[in-house]
């Protein structure tokens, strides 16, 4: 199992919220009664499903054939008032406790879907005992009365005797509110400790604790076991508490796995959880009924929830029972104010993402990286810079993380699919990226992927680059000693945001070598950028005589090597016509654009005019490399008129 640390946000609010409504449950029927309600279970019988609800003074069971339409079929208003009520089924027998007294109620339900009355209804003092909290029942008939009067854990075989089951052990280590037992395990919430207990039960008469755990918020209220055994859920009856997930898998080493909370910040109050396969249902009182995807343990995921209560935050008020194990699939709810819910639902699989966060200089694993969906928190990183995460439908998100000392990253457009878990590592800090890329420019292009060299032959290349002037305005170092004997002329390359590829990052200058790639100022060197944050970038291309080009696929730092090749795909670059193609079927910068602003046009043409016929000069109008602005450069920018890049690379 891995250990993780998540993170718990808190937003903060000064008045109560409204309900936070439903999502994938849906309401079937709907009853209130005059009292306060209780606990609630349901059971089939004869192949009929039933609920028993119960209230502070009635036990009533409903036959839910037509769940939008119960059918009451034994009501029991008259009981002694309790607070709590709690019942369990077992083998054609109802079995009711309550926190005042008169015993253990046993209803006889053999005869459904006959009749049953009161004639049906008998109560037992097992032990002594006049009142208790709540009764659970194993696999094996084998019943368990906690908080009972007389201060112990009441173990009675109901599959011996189902009338008036025999006491066969007790277990009084601790008061215990609340359990759960599969096999000869019993999982004890003993709330007053703030721990759950784990105790052998394999001699009923001789219980044995073996382990103990305090739980988050020291209030233990319930217990449940995952089907396989592993993973322990626990609630702390407590304002803002966590819904908790245990690896169990090793009793001497038990860690927390995950803590859940319906309304971070509402500070409302989980009561009692159940597992049904990978999904986790809870009565979380204000926030009624919530459904959460436990498939991974460490990320617990809400998918589904109905609030049977119109406010939220803090307090004992709301949805006190829950039942989701009928075979139709509907959800039975108790809401103390509210009444009696059968819910619909839809079980739909969370969509999780998982990865590790790294310093990109080191490879090292960053611990308690704060990561983000949507700006929404969904964990930290632990001690190897894992962190796992989800929500509860597919859809594209930004994932960010922030550490200390670090600069925030943000990935976008991460696809989050239901059902399954996205893969994503992300490197924090600064990285160096290697750019090898080629492209032609289509004036001095001469065919079979070569270039004019005339600039460089006449000497008229200076050791500055052009780019210093309007409309470009680079204010880079970069000077020339020498220029390389393949150089067809300078080049400017431009690191973009990829989400605001109008935002440049940072801008190096380079020469472009006749067979079009381009190279740091010693000829053979690719051309790098330093210090950049992890993110998502695009190339700009600049030339002074041609139009610019904007990378179509976007650079994802820190890999440390980008190879972009604008000569034989026209794809290479962003825009509906961002290249010329040449008569050999390599792809080329348009030639044209004379002032640089992006767009070629009359002004272009005047730009011409006032160099024409100039020989042996450095001028943008030189199109073909000759050293001579001629007729020749004139119909390459004519046949060009109008063109225009991407509105992003526009001056």
């Amino acid at each position: 199992m891995k250990h993780l640390l998540l993170l718990a946000l808190a937003c903060l609010c000064a008045l109560p919220a409204l309900a936070q409504g439903s999502n994938n449950m849906s309401l079937l029927y709907h009853q209130t009664y005059p009292e306060d309600m209780s606990d609630i279970w349901g059971f089939v019988w004869s192949g009929t499903e039933y609920a028993v609800v119960t209230t502070k003074t009635r036990v009533e069971i409903f036959d839910l054939t037509d769940p939008s339409n119960p059918n009451s079929v034994l009501n029991l208003p008259d009981l002694i008032s309790s607070t709590w009520r709690d019942a369990k089924f077992w083998d054609g027998y109802v079995y009711v406790i309550n926190e005042t007294g008169g015993g253990m109620q046993i209803i006889d339900v053999r005869n459904l879907p006959g009749p049953i009355s009161e004639a049906d209804v008998s109560y037992v003092f097992p032990d002594g005992m006049t009142d208790a909290h709540n009764i659970f029942i194993d696999e094996n008939g084998v019943g368990y009365i906690c908080g009972a009067n007389t201060g112990d854990t009441k173990i009675i075989d109901i599959a011996a005797n189902p009338a008036d089951p025999p006491v066969i052990g007790t277990y009084d280590v601790a008061y215990v509110h609340d359990l759960f037992v599969r096999g000869d395990t019993m999982w004890t919430a003993e709330i007053y400790q703030g721990r759950f207990g784990v105790v052998d039960i394999s001699d009923k008469a001789n219980p044995v604790l073996m382990a103990t755990k305090i739980t988050p918020d020291t209030f233990t209220h319930n217990t449940w076991l995952n089907d396989a055994g592993d993973v322990l859920f626990t609630t702390d009856e407590v304002s803002g508490a966590f819904v908790a997930a245990y690896d169990v898998s090793d009793l001497t080493d038990i860690n927390m796995l995950d803590g859940y909370q319906s309304s971070p910040g509402m500070n409302v109050m989980p009561h009692n959880t159940h597992v049904i396969g990978d999904f986790l249902v809870t009565s979380y009182y204000k926030d009624g009924v919530t459904v959460c995807d436990i498939s991974r343990p460490g990320t617990i995921v809400q998918v589904a929830n109905y609030d049977t209560n119109p406010v939220s935050g803090p307090g004992y008020i709301g949805c006190w029972g829950v039942y989701p194990y009928l075979p139709s699939g509907i959800i039975l709810a108790t809401d103390d104010y509210e009444g009696f819910f059968v819910l619909d639902v839809e079980y739909n699989p969370a969509a999780f993402i998982e990865g590790t966060i790294t310093d990109a200089a080191t490879g090292l694993p960053i611990f308690n990286a704060i990561v983000e969906i949507n700006g929404d928190g969904i964990g930290r990183s632990d001690l190897l810079g894992y962190y796992e995460g989800g929500q509860a439908e597919s859809g594209l998100v930004d994932v960010t993380v922030t550490a200390p000392g670090f600069p925030p990253v943000t990935i976008t457009g991460v696809q989050l699919i239901a059902g399954e878990t996205t893969l994503l590592d992300i490197p924090l800090g600064t990285a160096t990226i290697d750019l090898d890329v080629k492209l032609l420019l289509e004036g001095p292009y001469i065919g079979s992927g070569m270039m004019n060299l005339g600039l460089n032959t006449l000497g008229l290349i200076p050791t500055k680059p052009p780019f210093q002037f309007s409309p470009w305005e680079y204010v880079g170092p970069e000077e020339a000693t020498t220029i390389p004997a393949n150089v067809v002329d300078w080049i400017m390359l431009e690191l973009r945001e990829a989400a605001s590829p109008y935002t440049v990052l940072q801008q190096r200058v380079a020469w472009l070598t006749e067979d079009g790639l381009v190279k740091d100022l010693d000829g053979i060197s690719n051309l790098q950028f330093t210090d950049m944050p992890i993110g998502d970038y695009k190339v700009a291309v600049r030339h002074w005589s041609h139009m610019d080009v904007l990378s179509a696929d976007d650079l994802s730092v820190p890999s440390p090597a980008y190879e972009i090749d604008f000569t034989t795909d026209v794809q290479a670059a962003l825009g509906s016509d961002p290249m010329v193609q040449l008569a050999d079927g390599n792809w080329a910068l348009y030639a044209g654009d004379h002032n640089g602003d992006g767009v070629f046009t009359f002004e272009d043409y005047n730009v011409h005019i006032f160099t024409a016929s100039r020989i042996y000069e450095y001028f943008t109008t030189d199109l073909n490399f000759d050293g001579v602005v001629s007729v020749a450069d004139f119909n390459l920018y004519k046949k060009n008129f109008n063109k225009m890049t991407l509105q992003e690379l526009t001056y």
